[in-house]
């Protein structure tokens, strides 16, 4: 896979200031434009605090996240969308799964 981007995707996010946001906002992950050879993996972040950070609204407490990943193989662009993932505060984990209001 060549010219590898990955878009994170955060939908229903709320902050211990009471900040809430149910559109979809787009955060580039830390590295763009790279290749990945057949077989191989790599880690990436996805800088998710940026959203509420920059912005002053505190620290998240929940949020929605889904991945696309952009690339081209055989000189072909293609998207793939993961799953959707929630945030959980206590664990401070991401698990599969959306939020259940």
């Amino acid at each position: 896979m060549s010219n590898v981007r990955i878009e994170c995707f955060v939908k229903h996010a709320r902050t211990d200031h009471g900040m809430s946001e149910t559109s979809f906002i787009s955060v580039t992950a830390n590295m763009q434009n790279i290749s990945i050879p057949p077989g191989e993996t790599i880690q990436l972040n996805c800088p998710l605090d940026a959203i509420v950070t920059k912005a002053g609204y505190g620290n998240g407490q929940s949020a929605q996240t889904q991945l696309v990943a952009k690339f081209k193989t055989l000189g072909i662009e293609r998207n793939i969308y993961s799953e959707m993932f929630k945030w959980n505060p206590i664990s401070r984990k991401w698990t599969e799964g959306e939020i259940i209001n």
